[in-house]
């Protein structure tokens, strides 16, 4: 399947129109395509969804490495013990 970016602007723009309703965005006046203000700067609707998706990554990878370094320390004390034990 080949990339269609009129796809993806498409997907994107009805996910900005879902996260502007559940945060109950208003509209700006005066712009055209319809932009909404936001703490980072005002959006359109697909800068609203990539703002959020941008920050739900962020996260997952905020978790994911927390997870993999909690993995690795204790790795590093059953390690400890098994050597402790041994002794």
């Amino acid at each position: 399947m080949r990339y269609n970016p009129a796809i993806k602007d498409k997907f994107e723009r009805r996910g900005g129109e879902r996260i502007a309703e559940l945060l109950r965005l208003k509209p700006l006046k005066g712009y055209d395509p319809v932009r909404y203000d936001t703490a980072w700067g005002n959006k359109t609707l697909i800068g609203l969804y990539r703002c959020v998706e941008r920050i739900v990554n962020d996260q997952r990878h905020a978790f994911h490495s927390y997870t993999y370094d909690c993995k690795q320390k204790a790795r590093k004390e059953k390690q400890c013990l098994i050597e402790t034990s041994q002794e």
